[in-house]
């Protein structure tokens, strides 16, 4: 076994994940540059979410776990997309903010991916082929520099 710097590709790892990160940039955003973004702050209730899901006995127990951090994750990225569209009409003379709006472009569209593997798996019943997964956020930003 070699020793890796990411956990696990669970569903529910992963979609917490997303929310924490984007949580973090929409959090800068607001608070370090100023910006009026418009948001709750779902993290603790998306880690709980996963947290039940990491100890529930069976899928019947999952699934309304899972739904309802799905429904978290969801919110999150229409927050994002709101967030992206604010930071590009200001970014122009900022290369600070161009830089945390390419920051929420890519972990928004991570997001995405990550959201419709969990969708799809656990809600549809679905088998999703190994290209199409997206086995950690952190990596694939790793691999992308």
């Amino acid at each position: 076994m070699v020793e890796s710097n990411i956990h696990k590709p669970f569903d529910s790892v992963q979609l917490f994940d997303a929310v924490r990160v984007l949580t973090r940039l929409l959090q800068s955003a607001r608070d370090y540059f100023g910006i009026s973004i418009i948001f709750s702050d779902h993290l603790r209730r998306a880690k709980r979410r996963m947290v039940a899901i990491q100890y529930a006995k069976s899928d019947k127990q999952r699934l309304p776990f899972y739904k309802d951090l799905l429904k978290i994750t969801g919110k999150t990225i229409g927050y994002a997309i709101r967030a992206e569209e604010i930071l590009g009409e200001l970014c122009s003379a900022d290369l600070q903010l161009l830089g945390l709006l390419c920051e929420i472009k890519h972990y928004g569209d991570l997001a995405r991916q990550v959201y419709d593997q969990a969708y799809r798996r656990v809600i549809q019943g679905e088998t999703v082929p190994a290209d199409q997964k997206v086995v950690s956020i952190f990596e694939l930003a790793a691999l992308q520099t």
